[in-house]
């Protein structure tokens, strides 16, 4: 099950939700992962375990009490989420063949939008976020015939092991292999043969239709850091 994040989550409500949960944790941005992204179309459905006492116990019932633990994670452990609950998030996990269900500290886990598309109207526009397990972030821009969509990673901002290039840009007239075009594969920049060409410093690309050009950041598994890139267009 996907999990909508609502665009503006307000401090009223985080101090209800934290008056409300008692013992129990409060459900709110994820701690040390990234703020959370304000986007009415974010869907969360992946977590990983970042427990600053691991392992993280797995209970039955979205409680804390003695009887009530079934397993253990242990931290960097990535699995899937079913549902949230005041402070609770409801997921699954494989042990040898056998998939169970049970219930974990949200607060424990980093968690951040798996899947989103954002139209992009107003540039410069800096591209920035973080993908943790499988998912898709995708950034949309409509061109008209003869502008020129332009992206220059900021890698002085960028931390160590940020990606800058996304998995794939598509548009009217981008085809799955045009040569040219960043993709998840290696070094796009060079033909083949070419060993030597030094990494660019930025990806340009020149409508020849009109049309929506979007770029794709995927993850199959694990997830990544990528950004800041910034993204403009000149006509």
């Amino acid at each position: 099950m996907k999990i909508p994040i609502a665009l503006c989550l307000s401090l009223a409500l985080w101090l209800l939700f934290t008056s409300l949960a008692g013992a129990e944790p409060a459900f709110g941005p994820p701690q040390p992962a990234d703020p959370m992204p304000s986007r009415e179309n974010c869907f969360i459905h992946q977590y990983q375990v970042n427990d600053p006492e691991p392992p993280l116990d797995v209970r039955s019932s979205p409680e804390i009490r003695p009887d009530n633990v079934i397993a253990a994670l242990p931290n960097g452990h990535i699995g899937a989420i079913l549902s949230e609950q005041n402070g609770w998030f409801k997921i699954t996990w494989t042990t040898g063949a056998i998939t169970r269900e049970g219930w974990i500290v949200a607060k424990r886990t980093d968690y951040a939008c798996n899947g989103f598309i954002d139209a992009i109207s107003s540039f410069p526009y800096t591209i920035n976020g973080r993908l943790i397990g499988a998912g898709s972030h995708q950034y949309a821009v409509d061109l008209q015939k003869g502008q020129t969509l332009v992206l220059r990673p900021n890698r002085q901002a960028a931390s160590k092991h940020s990606l800058c290039w996304p998995s794939a840009i598509t548009g009217p007239d981008i085809t799955g292999h045009t040569p040219g075009i960043p993709d998840a594969y290696g070094k796009w920049w060079r033909k083949p043969g070419d060993t030597t060409s030094p990494e660019p410093d930025e990806w340009r690309w020149t409508a020849t239709v009109n049309g929506r050009y979007i770029l794709h950041y995927d993850s199959n598994f694990k997830g990544f850091v990528y950004g800041p890139c910034i993204l403009t267009i000149e006509e």
